[in-house]
């Protein structure tokens, strides 16, 4: 995969998505092995007792790609006009799976998007089947250990020890509109930024708008380029201007650092792999708290 691309994200579609869950038993806790080659954490899950490749990503809802649709004979229910991060666009279907099997969890009923995910080369090279997105994350809570390279999932927060040290990141979810992408407040430079969202889906860092973050960044600590930097499902982004500024602080919840080098320009705002992979991190719908 061609490291040039600082972004791997999919796709950003507001929707309504749900899903039902259904456990093997009460308090379990299960563990996951992920593959981390790209920078994105890639599982098994299984549909019909078949294991397939699934990226886990917050920052979108769950998908499938449209060879599994047709081995699963799954039929659409409704269509929409579906837009990625870099405003590429294309007419998708839904389908409900019936059930879908992640470390042993059954979530059922889960309203799917119906996509290709072979259609770009950067997309195409990871060998994805589909997408666990956030309609089926919100039904556990999840741990992602970078370290040991394992997520786990569990029903009860207590079966992960936290430690009173760890910071606390609130987040907020467009629940009216049943889109569950995490988002969280972000202050660089004594500057805030709201709905910022946490992608697990992203292989980058810190990126952030240009526009309105111009005012409080500074030329001299700053590198400005044009050019492309993302691919997404639909295809590459537009070339732009970008701009690679070293800032003094940056807040997020309980969490702060000095001196980081964060990305600006005109794209979706998202924080992803590249700086989650320093930390062992927390998910919780039921507290909307990030841990890490």
């Amino acid at each position: 995969m061609n490291k040039l691309f600082s972004y791997l994200v999919l796709i950003f579609v507001i929707s309504s998505f749900t899903t039902r869950k259904e456990v093997l038993k009460t308090n379990y806790i299960k563990e996951i092995p992920f593959n981390f080659d790209y920078g994105v954490p890639i599982i098994k899950a299984s549909i019909n007792t078949i294991e397939y490749n699934f990226l886990f990503d917050t920052g979108m809802p769950t998908v499938l790609s449209q060879g599994i649709v047709k081995e699963l004979n799954l039929k659409s229910i409704s269509s929409i006009m579906g837009s990625d991060v870099n405003g590429n666009r294309q007419q998708e279907s839904y389908v409900i799976v019936n059930e879908i099997i992640v470390g042993g969890i059954r979530f059922t009923q889960v309203k799917t998007l119906s996509t290709d995910l072979k259609s770009g080369f950067e997309i195409g090279c990871l060998n994805l089947d589909g997408v666990i997105g956030n309609n089926l994350i919100k039904d556990a809570i999840w741990e992602i250990d970078y370290e040991k390279k394992v997520i786990r999932l569990t029903d009860n927060i207590d079966n992960f020890k936290i430690p009173e040290s760890a910071n606390v990141i609130k987040f907020k979810t467009n629940a009216k509109r049943e889109n569950y992408s995490p988002n969280i407040d972000i202050t660089v430079n004594k500057k805030k930024r709201k709905d910022v969202k946490f992608d697990t889906g992203s292989n980058g860092g810190i990126k952030l708008p240009l526009t309105h973050y111009s005012s409080v960044l500074d030329s001299n600590k700053s590198v400005e380029y044009y050019g492309q930097t993302s691919a997404a499902l639909y295809g590459k982004g537009q070339n732009k201007k970008h701009l690679d500024s070293k800032v003094e602080s940056i807040k997020m919840g309980d969490l702060q650092f000095q001196n980081q080098i964060v990305k600006f320009d005109d794209s979706y705002p998202t924080i992803g792999n590249k700086l989650f992979e320093n930390f062992k991190i927390i998910i919780s719908y039921d507290d909307h708290n990030i841990y890490i």
